[in-house]
This record gives C-alpha cells, structure tokens and sequence, in this order.
C-alpha cells in the first residue's frame, strides 16, 4: 500500500507533466530544461543522415550557431569529454556518419564528474527503449514549480533541439562589447582531477583520429567574476591546456577572461556569454 502511495502520483507526474521531456515528440518549446543529453541524442539518431558535423559542450556552448544545415549543437548541461565520447560512440554504433567535431573546454571538464550523472534525472543518459525508469524518477517541487511559473515574456530560455540544437536566451540586455582583462599565468602543480582529464581528452581524440574524423578543440572564455571566485581552478585549467599542447593535442583558440562587472554585460551570468563572444571564438577556431 505505502508503494502505491508513494510510486502512483510519481508516475502520474512523470508521464502528464513530463517535466525532463522524455515522453513527448521533439520540440523547440519546452518551459523548463529539459534532459538536453538524452532528447539530443535521440534526435540525432532519428535524423542520422541530416547531421554530419557536431559541437560539444556543456551548456556554455549552446548559444554556438555555426550556420550549416549539417551542423548540430550537441552542448548539455555539465557536459564533459567522457561523456562526449560516450555519445560519438553512440552515433557511430547507430549509424551517424561523422566528418568533424568541436570539442570545448573549460574547468569543468576538470572538476565535473561524470559518475555522478546517473542520479541526476536532468544529466542522466536515458534509452529511448526505456519506458520505465523516466517514469521514476523522484518527484522535484523546484522542477514543477519552473514548469507551472514558466511566462515567455519573462527571462527564458529556449532550446531549439529539432533544430539546430542551440540555445536562445530571451528576454535578456546584454551587450556587444568584449573587454579582455589580464590575468598572470600561475604555476601549479597538475591535481589528480587535471590529469584524470587530460587522460579523457586523450582517449577523446584517440576515438576520433581512429574513425578519420576531424576535430576541433577550443576553450570557453570565462567572467572576470568567475575567474576571481575559481582563481585555483583556472590554474589547473591553463596546466590542462599547457599539458595538451605538449602531447600536440592544439586548443585552436586562447584562453581569456572577459570583463563581466558592468551592468550590461556580454554574460548572461557569471558562467554563460552571449552568441556575439561565440562568433568571435567560433572565427579564431575556424582562423577565420
């Protein structure tokens, strides 16, 4: 009787709200995040002869629009070279012929655990053969309430997964002025975490030469104010960058800091930037 209790309204929820968008078409109109790295995968998969070209990211990268009908943006919250390998395996095993790949970088690929996704109903890599565990997954009030609250005339944003695969940030003031700032190379020591990613990166692109594919690795740009508030992982992250470059594994781009403080700035928040820092990266990787 307590499993009734408990499983019937949870079920109910999963399946009528859908609040990770696992149960419904595709669609570009979606009034909370959804499992980005599930609903991306399965879309690829059903269109694998559209798409040839792909971007990873974690969700900094959503708003790179590379302007190709071939191109699709595979970037997802926390995302992190592992679990990009795990998904280009997946699209070869299923078909998906590949020509290239962009791989972005930033400290999370150094300090986001991929072994703690599993649990994470938002990061979790679902089949799309598998009806049961989405109707699981626990009950969040804070994911409801973003559903039943959602107002498109305020702060959203919109994920265009039948699309191209971008993100749009609505309803934002944001500014098309880019202020590099300064930063000292400092000098650490590589932690185990940095190693561990330089490991996976290894294995990444170790995949992608012995399936011809070309690629591409870059780094994000961060906020002054990320910067400050993360000065000891931005360390590791630059000895990430120095390591690659010495296994000549090319970050096609440098790593800067962006000026964040002024009320209007080219950031969404202290993590995310806009589509107008996108295209002035997007033309240093491609040397354009």
């Amino acid at each position: 009787m307590l499993m009734l209790v408990t499983f019937v309204p949870t079920i109910t929820i999963n399946y009528i709200l859908d609040p990770y968008g696992l149960f419904g078409e595709i669609d570009d109109n979606y009034r909370s995040e959804p499992n980005l790295r599930t609903l991306k995968c399965w879309h690829v998969k059903s269109e694998r002869e559209k798409y040839r070209n792909f971007l990873f990211s974690n969700s900094r990268g959503g708003v790179y629009d590379i302007n190709s009908q071939t191109y699709y943006n595979m970037s997802y919250s926390m995302g992190v070279p592992s679990e990009f390998k795990e998904d280009i395996e997946d699209f070869i095993n299923s078909g998906v012929k590949i020509d290239s790949v962009v791989i972005m970088l930033d400290e999370f690929a150094i300090y986001n655990n991929a072994k703690n996704h599993g649990s994470n109903p938002l990061r979790n890599k679902f089949s799309k053969e598998d009806k049961i565990a989405p109707l699981l997954l626990p009950f969040s009030w804070r994911k409801i309430e973003s559903i039943q609250s959602f107002d498109k005339d305020n702060k959203h944003i919109k994920f265009h997964l039948s699309q191209n695969g971008i993100f749009e940030y609505c309803n934002f003031s944001t500014s098309r002025t880019i202020d590099t700032v300064n930063v000292a190379q400092v000098r650490v020591n590589s932690s185990a975490r940095t190693m561990n990613a330089l490991s996976e990166i290894k294995q990444l692109t170790s995949l992608l030469q012995r399936n011809g594919i070309k690629y591409i690795l870059g780094v994000h740009p961060v906020s002054k104010t990320n910067y400050d508030k993360n000065s000891s992982r931005m360390h590791q992250l630059q000895n990430l960058l120095d390591s690659l470059d010495s296994y000549d594994i090319n970050v096609m781009n440098n790593f800067v800091v962006l000026n964040n403080l002024d009320e209007s700035s080219c950031f969404y928040d202290g993590s995310h930037y806009t589509p107008f820092v996108a295209r002035h990266v997007l033309d240093k990787l491609f040397c354009r």
